[in-house]
């Protein structure tokens, strides 16, 4: 019950849209607990990040739509084992976070459609998000662009029956200044 409250802390935190890496990251951790308990999902989930990192701000809820489609999407057929890794580095052009699975992956045709997508949400992010193949992937991008215009860079790429990978780096912005460095 206490990863339930912490995640909805977290996550309704007031209306409160930005939030550090570090809750960001927590909210995940709790959502990944709930989900174990929940479902007793056997996936393990390994994370890498840099502490000066988890000290900027982003928005919330990047992270874990993109695990939950791991989850719901990569791993349903899967009957080896299911890993998910989150890496967050500090890097000079800013804060890189990447989500990776060795799921199910996609189909070249399956991805080549995604990114056509995800291209259309760059010429038209306020175009509502209506059909729901690929929901969770396609509101992160559109919530991206809408807080960082073009300054964040989003990149997936996935082999079907190896996984996928998502990177994304946004600006670096200390959580304590409020503004971009």
């Amino acid at each position: 019950l206490r990863y339930l409250a912490d995640f909805y802390r977290i996550s309704l935190n007031k209306g409160r849209e930005v939030i550090s890496v570090e809750e960001e990251l927590d909210l995940l951790k709790n959502y990944m607990k709930i989900q174990k308990i929940r479902f007793g999902e056997d996936v393990s989930i390994h994370y890498e990040a840099d502490e000066d990192a988890l000290q900027c701000r982003t928005i919330k809820l990047i992270l874990q739509p993109l695990v939950e489609n791991s989850i719901m999407h990569g791993f349903r057929k899967k009957t080896q084992e299911c890993c998910i890794s989150i890496e967050i580095r500090e890097r000079e052009n800013g804060v890189f976070l990447e989500v990776m699975d060795n799921g199910e992956g996609m189909e070249e045709e399956q991805l080549e459609v995604l990114q056509m997508e995800l291209s259309r949400i760059r010429e038209k992010p306020m175009e509502k998000i209506t059909d729901t193949v690929h929901i969770g992937i396609r509101n992160v991008v559109q919530r991206l662009h809408l807080e960082y215009g073009e300054a964040f860079r989003f990149r997936i790429t996935s082999n079907a029956g190896y996984g996928t990978r998502i990177e994304m780096t946004i600006p670096k912005e200390s959580i304590s200044e409020g503004q971009y460095v």
